[in-house]
């Protein structure tokens, strides 16, 4: 018998050496069948052998298992740490016990350690003894060099592991001991199963604790809760909280119960059971209308739609089946028809239903007759592609006989979108929608956002203005993966009354997520008010986010108030992606509506840029208020080294930290902007823009060059501020002036000139031109533009004056410059000049003396007196070389031999 347990204790040593680290050892006391209150255990592993003899007392109470790596071994009568004797440190050596009832745990530990070493016990997550500085609370710290006896109360299920832990000051001899395991149990429920067996099971409670979950069943009864004598009444509920100081009896209490199902009639009808005449205390069927139930009345309310509602009781005294049967409604037969019997409905539908529940139509109506079951009152609504939405009420509440009614639903001409479920499909032409309605455009939207085609194949047109009726609009394209990815060109159309709303992190505008597409030529009108403010999305009104390396947004125009929680613009509000030399842009756009954030970047034109994109000819008079960091007229925040913003200007209010009339913030010193200008008037200023006089800016003066895209705003449609071309239809002007040097100027108008030919564009209206030049009378009328125009004008030549100049003192060597209109008047070879009569401005500088300019009105020959004055003072315009001694270095020789000399050769 010997050979055989020693062959065996071998045979598992040798399988458990071969067990990876960390994998614990086999249990090494495993609870056979319970043959009495305190059961029997036997060894389980010879893995384990080393613990064999030192938990005796803890059979039947709890399992040990030992860690396969570094486990506890044996040293005498005590069990010691395996890491010791071991040159590497943050170690463990853990016991784990797994308790099979509760009781109290005691064992005595050694320990002989560095202060960064010591014991830890734990209960599940519950950290009762640590050896950590830092301690856990309600933990007792046990560490370094230290002795004493530890307990752990635990219940049944519980799970203890008993660690020594080596820390990184550890030395090969630290260690910790371990004897004495003891355990004691606590005062035990016991609880009798009182169904005429002896059906026992136990619980341990320390002092108080919560009742396990009854483990009984007895057939045709129902478990109530415990008594404590075997006929008593119910002194506890399942699982309730009890307080015990000694072993206590508690007894099942049973009620006989019996099967009970209700049969209903129709099968479908809604039924509920009470316990009481007044139907408040509801009883829970077993499944559908199947109930368990001790003897008594019951009351039920049963009903179905169409029937009429029914209350009675039952009395059960034995399993029994219940039928209850419902009377049927009288049923009303609702005809409708259109309106003028119209016959070209386009893609009618109609719905009626009452409460959640959809009625059905006859069949052979087509959808227009209904039966109706009385005691009801039924919403209907009507929608089609061609007719506008309608809706009405047909009330049988009163109704008790059966009978029929017609309905005749009102026909007026589809105007406006009307909201989800208006969609339809529009026509295509080479591939390329035609947007005719909103129907349409939701047909768009619904298409892309199902991810058909990943958005590549709906490039689309508008072929009129639209109204989008202010109902809830989904964006179109939903994040990078159903983002929109044709051409949509708006034609010049405007979409009105777009309303985009929503809290959810998304992508938000008329366009959520633009992926390489390009959206252009559309003027939006409504509101965007979204509440989400999720750092990786954008809201505008155009397009919420401008992802990837090409295409964009052009000749767009914003009317829309925008509100978000952040990166909110009136165009764009985030661009994201492209760092290559492919072309993303937003060029020829304008914001004139007010843009709000709740969080960061408020911007009228792009809130947020952190990719590459060409920004140009944008504008924004809108008011931008931020709530957080970075507000600006055009962007709020430009953090891209590969961003460029041109030919922009910014002219409504802006507020909110980091606020900037045209940027809130540009990152970096690589990202280019040019002719960015914003007006005086504004409160805030930008370092990355140039202020200009309000003026300068209406007026386009050479101070705001903003470049050919922009003209003026002649029919103030924007404030007095420019506007870009495409904004307003304009006509080619053109005027062939004789002589070729004559100017032609319109107020409000900037021509270009190709030698005796001016071109102005014009939007439709009645202008004032002049038409003028040296020695030439000039001729002021005006021109009607309707459409394209032209118009010859020869000018007429004037009578010329002379006039001379006497400068006094004659040999001061004075020069003479004579100016009209700006332009310098050339003299004739005596020194006089020819001139009309007219204003001029004349200027005489010789060296030495100060410089005389005045004003001179012609009218006749004359001769101008002019006396100069000795003056040391500059001119303001000769420029005379000093003399240079023999020898002497000029000053930029001198500076260049400095260089030399230090060791610097300038290029």
């Amino acid at each position: 018998m010997k050979k055989r347990v020693v062959s065996w204790l071998l045979v598992v040593l040798m399988l458990t050496s071969m067990l990876p680290t960390g994998v614990w050892a086999e249990d090494v006391y495993r609870s056979s069948e319970d043959t009495g209150r305190y059961g029997v255990s036997t060894l389980a592993s010879a893995a384990d052998a080393e613990l064999e003899g030192f938990f005796d007392e803890w059979e039947g109470i709890a399992t040990v298992a030992n860690a396969a790596t570094l486990g506890f071994v044996r040293d005498g009568d005590k069990l010691k740490s395996g890491n010791t004797a071991r040159n590497d440190t943050y170690t463990r050596s853990t016991l784990k016990v797994t308790m099979l009832r509760a009781a109290e745990l005691s064992f005595d530990y050694q320990l002989d350690g560095a202060t960064q070493n010591g014991m830890e016990v734990k209960n599940g997550s519950k950290t009762l003894y640590t050896y950590s500085s830092y301690g856990s609370s309600g933990a007792e710290k046990v560490n370094g060099n230290m002795s004493d006896t530890a307990t752990v109360q635990a219940n049944a299920g519980d799970v203890i592991t008993i660690s020594y832990y080596r820390g990184y000051a550890s030395s090969g001899s630290n260690c910790m001991w371990l004897s004495n395991f003891k355990a004691s149990l606590p005062a035990q429920v016991i609880f009798h199963a009182n169904d005429g067996t002896e059906t026992t099971v136990q619980q341990g409670v320390f002092g108080s604790g919560t009742l396990q979950a009854n483990t009984f069943k007895r057939d045709g009864y129902r478990f109530e809760g415990w008594a404590t004598t075997p006929d008593g009444a119910m002194a506890y509920a399942d699982k309730d909280s009890i307080t015990i100081t000694e072993d206590t009896d508690l007894y099942a209490v049973w009620t006989r119960v019996y099967r009970v199902a209700f049969q209903l009639t129709p099968a479908d009808a809604q039924f509920s059971l009470y316990g009481d005449e007044a139907r408040t205390a509801l009883i829970a069927a077993d499944s559908g209308t199947a109930y368990t139930l001790a003897a008594g009345t019951y009351y039920y309310s049963v009903s179905a739609f169409g029937y009429a509602a029914v209350q009675g009781s039952v009395t059960v005294s034995g399993d029994a089946q219940e039928p209850v049967v419902l009377a049927e409604k009288p049923v009303v037969t609702v005809t409708f028809a259109y309106a003028d019997g119209k016959t070209d409905v386009d893609g009618g539908k109609l719905t009626v239903r009452t409460g959640e529940r959809d009625m059905a139509a006859e069949e052979g109506s087509d959808g227009m007759a209904f039966r109706l079951p009385a005691g009801y009152a039924y919403d209907w609504s009507f929608r089609s592609a061609n007719y506008g939405k309608q809706s009405g009420t047909v009330d049988l509440t009163g109704v008790s006989e059966s009978g029929t009614r017609s309905v005749t639903i009102p026909m007026t001409a589809k105007s406006a979108w009307e909201g989800a479920g208006d969609i339809s499909e529009p026509a295509a032409v080479d591939g390329v929608y035609q947007i005719t309605s909103g129907s349409e455009l939701a047909w768009l939207a619904q298409q892309v956002n199902a991810g058909v085609s990943d958005g590549t194949s709906f490039s689309a047109v508008l072929c009129n203005d639209i109204d989008l009726g202010d109902e809830a609009w989904t964006p179109i394209g939903n994040g990078t993966g159903k983002a929109y990815k044709g051409t949509f060109d708006g034609q010049g159309y405007t979409i009105r009354n777009l309303y985009v709303t929503g809290s959810t992190s998304m992508d938000y505008g008329l366009f959520g997520t633009v992926y390489g597409g390009t959206v252009r030529n559309v003027t939006v009108e409504g509101r965007v008010e979204v509440t989400s403010d999720s750092s990786r999305y954008g809201i505008a009104a155009i397009v919420g986010q401008l992802y990837g390396t090409t295409g964009g947004v052009e000749n767009c125009l914003n009317r829309a108030s925008v509100k978000g929680g952040q990166y909110v613009g009136g165009i764009v509000g985030y661009v994201a992606g492209g760092y290559s030399s492919d072309e993303k842009f937003i060029k020829n756009c304008g914001n004139v509506g007010d843009v709000t954030s709740k969080g960061h970047r408020a911007a009228g034109i792009a809130a947020n840029i952190s990719g590459q994109v060409a920004v140009e000819n944008c504008y924004s008079t809108g008011t931008i208020t931020g709530g957080g960091w970075y507000s600006g007229g055009i962007s709020a925040y430009v953090d891209s080294r590969y961003a460029s913003v041109k030919n922009c200007y910014a002219a409504g209010s802006v507020t909110g930290s980091g606020a900037g009339a045209v940027f809130g913030k540009v990152s970096y010193s690589s990202t280019v902007v040019a002719n960015c200008y914003y007006p005086d008037t504004l409160s805030v200023g930008d370092s990355k823009a140039v202020k200009v006089t309000e003026q300068q800016l209406k007026t386009l003066d050479s101070a705001a060059a903003l470049g050919e895209a922009f003209m003026q705003d002649a029919k103030s449609i924007n404030g007095g501020y420019p506007i870009l071309t495409w904004q307003i239809t304009t006509y080619e002007v053109t005027f062939t002036v004789t002589p070729e040097d004559a100017e032609v100027r319109i107020d409000g108008a900037k021509g270009k000139q190709n030698g005796n030919v001016w071109t102005f564009r014009l939007p439709e209206g009645t202008y004032s031109y002049t038409a003028f030049a040296f020695g030439y009378a000039d001729e002021s009328s005006t021109i009607e533009v309707s459409g394209a125009a032209r118009k010859d004008i020869t000018l007429t030549p004037v009578e010329k004056r002379t006039v001379r100049f006497s400068v006094t003192p004659k040999d001061a060597g004075a020069a003479v410059t004579v100016q009209w209109n700006g332009k310098t008047v050339a003299a004739e070879q005596d020194g006089s000049y020819r001139l009309p009569d007219g204003t001029y401005t004349y200027t005489v500088r010789a060296k030495g003396y100060a410089k005389v300019s005045q004003t001179l009105e012609v009218s006749g020959d004359v001769t101008v007196p002019v006396v100069l004055e000795l003056s040391t003072a500059w001119d303001g315009q000769t420029v005379t070389a000093p003399e240079v001694p023999a020898g002497a270095l000029l000053p930029d020789e001198a500076a260049a031999r400095t260089r030399t000399l230090a060791g610097y050769t300038p290029s």
